[in-house]
């Protein structure tokens, strides 16, 4: 019987990029009954190929930018209060807080060895998610011609240039 693995993901402070202001989160593939988890020696391949896997999909239709845009439409006029997001209650606006909540926290996982971003996206800690969004709806509609293109990767791009990391 082989070794069964799980998945964790797990929020660590680092003040090596950026004293006190960036929450990072580490994928970690342990062993499920372990009762200390650990990162598994060897893994980072998996753990790349895990990432991609739920970031990309699994083979299912991918969303394009143009029905993501259209998605966050709504969301981009949504009033805040008090820090709170009045969002609308229908099927696209959910569909595009939701990939932008798996986005959000995608972009703060970093190398567990050299704590740089994996996806080369240094946003700052008090970074919101409707701001992501209006960054990708930004980008996308100065880019026409990626609309067919997956979204994800569209706003990955607007996200890293909006977010550049210092020597990449």
């Amino acid at each position: 019987m082989g070794l069964r693995a799980c998945a964790s993901i797990t929020s660590q402070r680092t003040n090596r990029i950026r004293p006190g202001r960036r929450v990072f989160y580490l994928l970690q593939i342990v062993p499920c009954n372990h009762p200390r988890p650990h990162i598994i020696p060897g893994m980072k391949i998996t753990t790349l190929a895990l990432v991609g896997f739920f970031a990309l999909g699994c083979g299912c239709r991918a969303e394009t930018t143009e029905g993501m845009v259209s998605s966050c439409k709504a969301i981009s006029t949504a009033r805040v209060i008090n820090g709170q997001v009045s969002l609308p209650r229908d099927f696209d606006s959910g569909v595009c807080w939701g990939a932008f909540t798996t986005i959000q926290t995608l972009v703060r996982i970093v190398d567990q060895d050299t704590f740089k971003p994996l996806f080369h996206v240094c946003a700052p800690g008090e970074s919101t998610r409707t701001q992501l969004i209006q960054i990708f709806l930004v980008y996308a509609q100065a880019h026409p011609e990626k609309y067919q293109e997956d979204y994800f990767g569209v706003a990955l791009t607007s996200m890293q240039k909006a977010f550049p990391c210092q020597g990449n």
